[in-house]
């Protein structure tokens, strides 16, 4: 029997519940984190109620409607115009409809040991564990038959758009299917963003890039549909092993299809054994550094414990040295290929993503998600100098993997005509992203000692960024730097020193400038930036007044932040609160930092209450301020808002399901990170003054974790409000613990 089936019975009799009718939107049952099992009680039989997992390239969601249903998906299976489609759906069929008839029935997703496991009919029933190799894009099946008499097992591929081909390989024992960009939309797309030269110059990403998906059918028989769909028959056995492998690149479509089956022999030569002790070690590697353990039975604290343990485990599943999954759906796809706002990657929900690895240890999976950015810094460089004469460089809110705006952002639909470039007034002039990934490369750093990464990642990003600020913008009458054009976020369009451009500058620039002599970089650049540092302009401050969702005036005070200093638009276009980027992202205010009160009254002065997008950082603020009732109610109503998958992936603004107006068209994972980020900083918080236990944590409820921060190492802490607390750190570092 495969290794993934020992033990499988108890698990099942010990976990099943009674059955239900079916199965509601909200997270499936958390066994807690020593098990790490989210379980279904009632069969998936709908395609949101799916099972996911990955092994950072691939992905699989998986569901029940008659056979077993498997989609496939990559985090780079890119189409001629930069979208990511889903691959394939594989259908296991066992005959007799076991998932459906069989009772007791139990599925579930082993985090620890990255298995998605599906039970039905108790001793003489079927199970099927089912995975993706963490060191090899393969797909696996283990399938057991106890039934009486075992059928036949019968499975096919399922494809939806016309570009798949078949393509025979000289043997018998597979089936290989390819698809493959045969056209471009690179040069167009360069050729709106007066680069044009850029595509001449550079390979084309997407032209003859391309999908093989190939399946092992040894022992099975062939048989052609009506619709000309080959299936294959496999005879009737207790226990069989199936798999599936995939190839993503370039090449023609024969050396696609070999590429996939080199793949699919290369699993098959390292035999099954070493192939589970390899899949079983990468996912306890992954796990052993950090752990939380919410101690309570309140069903909303364990539910957060879920949430904060199926982000670690969805991110990993979609981030890898060949790709970051995107916040849309990641490699997760559930419904063929319905991804809301498509293939590129927007900064806003990124970020929320990967701020959390930080504290987690993740750092091969932080370093992926800088590469995204440091690769496409050529093409921004040479962006930049075309477009404005000057050097410097500056990343687009939403942006191709290589650097390029998406076509909807800069073909006009309506949108105002602006030379000598012409986009999408939701992100002309947003540059926050570019300071805040600078601001989490720094924090990398202090937690990494990296000298390497800051001299030859850090550095060359920092000094294009910041001349990009130093070169594009004009002096105020006093010699301060004028944020003008700019906006603040998406919310206030056409605004004057933004609150959130001016607080990532008052943040990176200083740190850059102590970089700078700490490294002992070049003095010219030390300079530059001492300059740029010497006219920051001041955070803007005050009260604003709307009237019907318009900016009607500004009333002065010091108390309050204000999310610009003037404004030339008075229309609010979104639901971000800018001013509030200087508690977080951008550590200005907050526990143990000035003015405390003034970030306080900002928050609780925010024109958005409620943690109702996605991406809303309101739980996070409210944490970083110390604010414990508030961080509580917010982050159980973030999640309580935006977990609506039974595998807990969420929520967020976007097209929706065809059938379920209240479910996305594609699984999100920035409000995973969000919730993620807050639940961290309710915990454990880095300030001036040391370390924060327990900042804004319910001490009523029981917790155990273990995170990392720069100053202390690895912080273990055990909280109990009847026996106390107790933090131990792995290197001697002041720490305030709340309550004493």
């Amino acid at each position: 029997m495969p290794k993934g089936l020992t033990g499988l019975l108890l698990f099942v009799l010990f976990f099943l519940s009674a059955e239900g009718v079916g199965m509601p939107k909200r997270l499936a049952r958390w066994t807690g984190a020593d098990d790490l099992r989210l379980v279904w009680d009632v069969p998936p039989t709908e395609d949101w109620q799916f099972l996911a997992m990955g092994n950072g390239h691939l992905g699989i969601t998986a569901f029940l409607p008659d056979e077993l249903v498997v989609q496939v998906n990559a985090t780079d299976n890119w189409n001629e115009e930069g979208d990511l489609p889903g691959i394939c759906r594989w259908h296991i069929d066992f005959g007799g409809k076991p998932f459906q008839t069989l009772r007791p029935f139990a599925a579930w997703m082993d985090l620890r040991r990255g298995e998605l496991v599906f039970h039905a009919g108790g001793s003489e029933g079927i199970s099927v564990v089912l995975r993706v190799q963490r060191d090899a894009d393969v797909v696996i099946a283990d399938l057991s038959d106890r039934r009486p008499q075992p059928q036949p097992v019968t499975v096919w591929l399922e494809t939806w758009r016309g570009e798949w081909q078949p393509i025979p390989l000289p043997n018998s024992s597979v089936a290989c299917l390819v698809e493959r960009n045969e056209s471009s939309q690179f040069k167009d797309l360069c050729a709106t963003q007066l680069m044009a030269h850029w595509a001449e110059q550079h390979p084309d990403p997407w032209l003859h890039w391309g999908t093989a998906v190939c399946l092992a059918t040894a022992g099975a028989v062939a048989q052609q549909t009506a619709n000309n769909t080959a299936r294959w028959h496999f005879p009737s056995a207790r226990h069989r092993r199936l798999m599936l492998a995939v190839f993503i690149g370039r090449g023609t479509k024969e050396e696609l299809a070999n590429y996939a089956w080199a793949v699919l022999r290369t699993a098959q030569q390292r035999g099954d054994a070493v192939l589970d002790v390899a899949h079983q070690q990468g996912w306890q590697q992954f796990w052993q550094n950090t752990f939380l353990r919410i101690e309570s039975n309140d069903p909303e604290w364990q539910a957060l414990e879920a949430t904060w343990h199926l982000w670690r485990f969805y991110l990993a599943g979609c981030t890898s040295d060949r790709m970051v999954g995107k916040f849309n759906g990641g490699n997760y796809l559930y419904n063929r290929d319905l991804r809301s706002w498509g293939g590129p990657f927007w900064w806003q929900n990124m970020r929320l993503m990967f701020w959390g690895c930080l504290k987690t240890g993740d750092d091969e999976l932080l370093r992926a998600f800088f590469r995204l950015y440091t690769n496409a810094l050529p093409f921004q460089q040479e962006r930049i100098r075309k477009w404005f004469g000057h050097g410097g460089a500056i990343f687009p809110e939403t942006m191709h993997f290589f650097g390029a705006f998406r076509m909807d952002d800069v073909i006009p639909r309506g949108w105002e005509v602006r030379l000598p470039y012409t986009f999408n007034p939701y992100i002309r002039w947003h540059y926050t992203g570019s300071l805040e990934l600078l601001w989490m490369m720094l924090h990398f750093y202090e937690h990494t000692r990296d000298d390497a990464f800051a001299d030859t990642t850090l550095r060359p990003l920092a000094e294009a960024v910041l001349q990009f600020f130093l070169e594009h913008f004009p002096r105020d009458p006093s010699g301060k730097l004028r944020l003008e054009p700019a906006q603040s976020l998406e919310t206030w369009w056409d605004a004057v020193n933004p609150a959130d451009q001016v607080a990532g500058l008052q943040a990176v620039v200083p740190a850059m400038v102590q970089m700078a002599k700490a490294r002992g970089w070049d003095p010219r650049l030390l300079q530059q930036w001492q300059q740029l540092h010497a006219i920051l302009p001041p955070l803007p401050r005050g009260r604003i007044r709307l009237q019907n969702g318009r900016f009607v005036g500004m009333e002065p005070t010091q108390e309050l932040l204000a999310p610009f200093a003037e404004l030339k638009d008075p229309q609010k276009h979104n639901f971000e609160d800018p001013e509030l980027y200087a508690v977080f992202p951008f550590d200005l205010f907050g526990l143990d930092r000035p003015e405390l009160p003034v970030a306080i009254n900002t928050f609780r002065a925010r024109l958005h209450p409620q943690p109702h997008w996605g991406w809303s950082q309101t739980a996070i603020w409210a944490a970083r301020l110390g604010l414990t009732e508030e961080a509580v109610a917010l982050i159980k109503e973030h999640r309580r808002h935006g977990q609506r998958f039974p595998s807990g992936l969420c929520w967020s603004p976007g097209r929706h399901h065809p059938q379920h107006p209240d479910l996305p068209d594609a699984p999100y994972l920035d409000t995973l990170g969000a919730i993620a980020i807050a639940l961290q900083e309710m915990l454990l918080q880095e300030t001036p003054a040391g370390l924060r236990v327990l900042p804004a944590w319910d001490l009523s409820v029981p917790v155990h974790f273990r995170l990392r921060t720069a100053a202390g190492g690895w912080v273990e802490v055990q909280h109990h409000p009847a026996k106390g607390t107790s933090v131990h750190t792995e290197r001697p570092v002041p720490y305030h613990l709340k309550g004493h």
